[in-house]
């Protein structure tokens, strides 16, 4: 049976604690953690006992870790998942972790597509936005769910096309240039033709002036 030694507060992390057994470090775990298990010096451990305390830390410390990640950006669920299974935490703590944060609303892919599109309408077409959606791991039916309605904003097809052909010669090489341009940023060819023969168009009248 292994003896609980020494719990110290950490240097670093004042609410945090390590815990040493048999005079060796063992873990460390938050003050709530340590309240709540009631272990103290002088306590036996028993090998079921400290599994247990050492995935309750594991929990804390991956949630801990996981919301500062969303302070900084939203995730999907898999991208949540894969980083904290690059963490190293195992699957029964990656689970707990998304559980929780699904459960308090801050991990919801269709949230995360809608805070998405409003920037990437601005970009892309919908099949770029649909191939980006789902190397974020999104679910296939909350993509179609988003994108069933999205109307394509010629303006910004416009925008964009003016914007690749700054400072170029608006002749057919360049055109098709630009069509390649546009398909590779996710628009159909049905939603750069209209956009295309206008700045033809637009061309063509400029020399005849």
């Amino acid at each position: 049976m292994s003896i609980i030694t020494k719990i110290e507060a950490q240097k670093k992390y004042k609410d945090r604690v390590n815990v040493y057994i048999d005079y060796e470090y063992s873990l460390s775990m938050n003050y709530d953690l340590l309240l709540k298990s009631g272990i103290k010096v002088n306590d036996e451990v028993n090998e079921v006992l400290l599994n247990e305390l050492v995935l309750e830390n594991e929990k804390s410390l991956a949630l801990s870790r996981a919301s500062k990640l969303l302070g900084k950006n939203l995730k999907t669920v898999k991208q949540m998942k894969d980083y904290l299974f690059d963490k190293g935490y195992g699957p029964k703590v990656v689970e707990y972790c998304v559980s929780k944060l699904s459960e308090y609303n801050y991990l919801n892919d269709e949230n995360y597509v809608n805070i998405y599109l409003k920037g990437a309408v601005k970009k892309y077409g919908k099949y770029k936005i649909e191939n980006q959606l789902k190397l974020k791991g999104v679910p296939k039916h909350i993509i179609d769910n988003a994108l069933e309605n999205l109307e394509v904003d010629n303006n910004i097809i416009f925008e964009l096309s003016k914007k690749f052909l700054k400072n170029k010669e608006v002749n057919n090489d360049n055109l098709n240039k630009l069509v390649r341009h546009l398909t590779s940023k996710g628009y159909s060819f049905d939603d750069i033709k209209p956009v295309v023969n206008s700045l033809r168009r637009e061309n063509d009248a400029r020399n005849w002036d």
